[in-house]
């Protein structure tokens, strides 16, 4: 390995959450893993859900909620999504088969935090 490349560790993660009440929402996810410093989880649907856009933030604040810290340390690891559709389009108003959300002003653009990513994956738009 020459000096300039970077070592990637790859751990593959619970992919279902675990009942922290009673009634709580059970989770599973099709693929989560850990590189260093993010945690990816990849969800694929093939029929048409009209609460996935709830389910992925539902999702994405698990996985950001269920990190430890220690002390005053809030560090986040990145937490991207993707999610990969093939029966339908998620967002009716794209034509595009990638797309890519995050935190950010409406007003101004400026990135507020890059704690968390959603890419959106729509194979019915591939131009494939």
């Amino acid at each position: 390995m020459s000096t300039s490349e970077t070592k990637i560790s790859i751990t593959i993660l619970d992919s279902s959450t675990k009942f922290e009440k009673e009634n709580d929402k059970t989770e599973i996810i099709d693929v989560r893993v850990e590189t260093n410093g993010e945690i990816i989880n990849v969800e694929i649907q093939l029929d048409k859900d009209p609460s996935m856009e709830d389910r992925i933030v539902y999702g994405i604040s698990k996985t950001v909620t269920k990190q430890k810290f220690k002390g005053d340390n809030y560090k986040l690891k990145k937490v991207v999504v993707v999610v990969v559709i093939t029966g339908y389009n998620l967002i009716e108003t794209h034509e595009d088969y990638h797309d890519t959300f995050n935190y950010h002003s409406e007003k101004t653009g400026h990135t507020f935090s890059k704690s968390t990513e959603i890419h959106t994956l729509e194979l019915k738009n591939c131009p494939i």
